[in-house]
């Protein structure tokens, strides 16, 4: 725990593979900083403590119900559908449920490689 960053809650015998601050992009008006934390088991984003007192809310999904994860350059694209942390690029996490979550963070290979790991070690 720290001034700014929640860590997330782990379930017992569950082990972090990777964690990274982030930005989680929700649409052109809205998005969060944080932590971005990779377990054996899941992908949890845990909103700063300034966000949560706006209204974010974490993120998390089980190994399971990640289908696919997508690297999207920035750009113009992003900018309109995110607003201006669109301009860099970004990490898609979809969901089978065809939900998505969609993070900004600066080691994009880092994090696709952990997740990577995560879905192995539940397949």
């Amino acid at each position: 725990m720290g001034i700014w960053f929640v860590d997330p809650q782990l379930n017992p015998g569950e082990q972090r593979l990777h964690q990274t601050i982030a930005n989680q992009l929700l649409g052109p008006s809205r998005t969060l900083g944080g932590r971005l934390v990779v377990t054996d088991s899941r992908v949890v984003f845990e909103p700063n403590r300034l966000d949560r007192l706006t209204g974010g809310r974490t993120w998390q999904t089980d190994a399971q119900a990640i289908r696919k994860v997508t690297e999207t350059p920035g750009g113009k694209e992003g900018v309109r559908r995110y607003g201006p942390a669109g301009a860099r690029p970004q990490i898609t996490v979809d969901l089978a449920s065809g939900q998505a979550g969609v993070f900004v963070v600066k080691n994009r290979e880092a994090l696709t490689s952990a997740i990577a790991s995560c879905r192995a070690n539940n397949s």
